[in-house]
């Protein structure tokens, strides 16, 4: 099912890998364009050694084997500030922005774009 998926255009991802069920045979084995790292190592990379040292390694992984990443949970911009060194593809998280609805989102990227002063 998911390679039918696949091959009529749609992007898979990995969600909360380094938790639960998400496990490195996963990447090995299902047709996914992306990878997801959880908040729970995102969070914290900045100030502890050992997240930073799991999601620089889970970056570098996911790009060898051809998928994007993107980091759940980016709450500030130091964090993707980091992130963005590591070579993170996409950050999701408060940092960017808060959940909105589908008309709320319309209206931002048809409003024009300000720039703090």
């Amino acid at each position: 099912m998911l390679e039918a998926l696949r091959d009529h255009g749609i992007r898979l991802s990995i969600d909360d890998y380094g938790t639960g069920q998400s496990t490195l045979s996963y990447l090995k084995t299902l047709p996914v364009h992306e990878l997801k790292i959880d908040k729970m190592f995102v969070t914290r990379l900045c100030e502890h050694e050992g997240d930073l040292i799991m999601v620089r390694s889970t970056i570098d992984l996911a790009h060898q084997l051809g998928l994007s990443v993107v980091a759940e949970g980016t709450e500030d911009w130091t964090t993707i500030g980091r992130l963005a060194e590591l070579g993170c593809d996409y950050a999701q998280g408060f940092g960017i922005g808060r959940g909105m609805s589908f008309e709320e989102l319309r209206a931002l990227a048809q409003s024009p774009l300000k720039r703090a002063a």
